[in-house]
């Protein structure tokens, strides 16, 4: 799924308070977000970090931007981009 599509989706989602449905495509995308280049990944990191209300909301940033980090996606120093 492009980014744009799935910013929009998670735009209406969370406009439609289907906040549980959110979380779930959140998690089930990070293995496919993973495989995208450096710059899509960048553009996801920031939507995670904007939906990061919470424990979980952050715990799944972190997951995505450590995934990113360890496979040579992104440097560490980038967070400070984000």
């Amino acid at each position: 799924m492009k980014f744009e599509e799935f910013n929009k989706l998670v735009d209406k989602l969370s406009e439609q308070e289907e906040y549980e449905k959110v979380d779930e495509i959140l998690d089930d995308q990070i293995d496919e977000i993973i495989k995208l280049d450096s710059k899509e990944i960048e553009k996801y990191l920031m939507l995670y970090a904007s939906l990061a209300g919470d424990a979980e909301s952050l715990a799944r940033f972190y997951k995505l931007f450590n995934k990113a980090v360890s496979l040579g996606k992104i440097k560490q120093t980038d967070l400070k981009k984000i």
